[in-house]
């Protein structure tokens, strides 16, 4: 069983996905650990080229596995003046049962599922 009392509300990640100098799944592996039903992480995602796999569609997968929901925060969700675009947003939330199986990850979704339209711009303002 987890512990409730060790779970942060939100988690910031900026330029973690760098598969030359950071392996995926100890992020993975970290957000996982940290997470409660109630965390958002955010995370900053630049395509960068790697011969080896897609580092997006590798993060997804493995976190899929993990069951946790990976979207794209809407640029209109966004501040302007904080936004480029060769960078997406990422919020990574806890998915119960119905969360995307692994070979469907590759596709992301940029709804928010708080219910709020401004929910992220709240948080990222």
């Amino acid at each position: 069983m987890r512990d409730s009392q060790r779970h942060f509300n939100i988690i910031l990640g900026a330029d973690c996905l760098v598969p030359k100098l950071y392996p995926i799944a100890p992020l993975i592996d970290t957000i996982d650990e940290l997470s409660g039903i109630d965390t958002v992480t955010y995370l900053s995602f630049e395509q960068r080229h790697y011969t080896e796999y897609d580092p997006a569609t590798e993060f997804r997968r493995l976190a899929a596995e993990r069951k946790l929901v990976v979207e794209v925060v809407p640029e209109s969700e966004m501040h302007p003046m904080f936004m480029a675009d060769d960078i997406q947003i990422w919020s990574v939330t806890r998915g119960g049962d119905d969360v995307r199986p692994a070979e469907k990850a590759d596709t992301m979704t940029a709804t928010c599922s708080r219910g709020s339209s401004n929910y992220h711009q709240s948080l990222l303002a």
